[in-house]
């Protein structure tokens, strides 16, 4: 590693880095801080971050100073949902919107749904978050609404992407936040199960319900699409299961 490399490495440490396909080669280079210029571009290693990016990881600081347990979840979810992501191949998603219109999700769109689906936690209140037992349903609504805080805080940097973090709760069957029967994106299914899993194994165990295994974590996030929903193909679902119980997170 060189020179240029290792200090690169040491300032990404203490600020909040997110990885895409533009922005990090996977071998050699480290995630580039949101405000640094590319510190050798002849070795190609590191390219410029998009303004996108940059706003994405600006707040992204914010919340890792400010609310340090959602940034946990925020920066962990997105992690697990881009690794899906690249294992399904889905570099872009089209979504059909309210007026039918077909809209295309990029992959920096992807990135920024992944990593802010739950920033809206932000919003809640921390005696609900911070709850020792179940939810009362009043409670739960409450919680609920962390979707549409998060599309709204989300909408500023990518407004597309909203659509994929206002869904990423629904499940197959119609038995998600809202019963959505049809028009849920498939990059919110992907999106929900790095969700769950992240909120199964890790975060949410120090909110509001306890902690579970890495394999029953893993049933959680994926048990409800079997071959009947239509969502994922087996192969798909069994490819996602052996990442979930392998991933370094």
């Amino acid at each position: 590693m060189s020179e240029n490399q290792e200090e690169l490495q040491e300032q990404t440490t203490e600020t909040a880095g997110v990885q895409t396909k533009e922005t990090v080669n996977k071998d050699k280079a480290d995630i580039q801080e949101p405000s640094q210029e590319n510190p050798n571009p002849e070795n190609n290693q590191v390219q410029p971050v998009s303004e996108k990016i940059k706003s994405l990881n600006t707040i992204l600081g914010f919340v890792a100073v400010n609310k340090p347990i959602i940034f946990d979840k925020c920066v962990k979810t997105g992690a697990v949902a881009m690794s899906i992501f690249e294992l399904l191949k889905m570099d872009f998603d089209l979504i059909k919107s309210g007026n039918n219109k077909e809209v295309r999700l990029e992959n920096e769109d992807l990135v920024v749904a992944s990593y802010m689906s739950n920033i809206g936690f932000i919003g809640i209140p921390e005696y609900i978050l911070y709850k020792q037992g179940e939810l009362t349903e009043g409670e739960y609504d409450t919680v609920k609404q962390h979707t549409k805080l998060s599309a709204n805080s989300a909408s500023a940097i990518s407004p597309v992407s909203t659509l994929a973090i206002l869904d990423h709760h629904e499940l197959p069957l119609a038995k998600g936040y809202n019963k959505k029967m049809t028009g849920v994106p498939r990059s919110a299914y992907v999106i929900g199960i790095a969700d769950r899993f992240i909120g199964s194994i890790h975060m949410m165990g120090s909110l509001y319900r306890p902690a579970n295994s890495r394999y029953d974590a893993v049933g959680n996030a994926i048990n409800m699409f079997d071959n009947t929903s239509q969502v994922f193909s087996v192969e798909e679902i069994n490819a996602i299961a052996d990442l979930l119980l392998n991933i370094n997170i």
